[in-house]
């Protein structure tokens, strides 16, 4: 995992869990960085489904399902950059 996933998957899992609608700029104005896509596809490869939707100036945002939590302790361990869940 790189750095940034590493460093702010927490922090994206914790807003996705919120049903924030979450881009880029959400994250830039939070001050926590730019590099979401990094974050979402570190997500995506420990099973997470967060899904996509291309706007119409191409700015991707990014969600959970309705209904969906994450129930295993890898998806969680994910969430928060434990090396367990990794």
């Amino acid at each position: 995992m790189s750095a940034y996933a590493q460093k702010y998957c927490h922090v994206v899992a914790d807003l996705l869990l919120r049903r924030i609608d979450l881009t880029h700029e959400t994250l830039i104005n939070m001050g926590c960085g730019w590099r979401l896509a990094a974050v979402i596809h570190y997500l995506r490869k420990k099973g997470w489904p967060i899904q996509t939707h291309l706007d119409m100036r191409r700015v991707a945002h990014y969600w959970f399902p309705r209904g969906w939590k994450p129930e295993d302790a890898g998806a969680a361990g994910a969430a928060r950059g434990d090396r367990a869940g990794a």
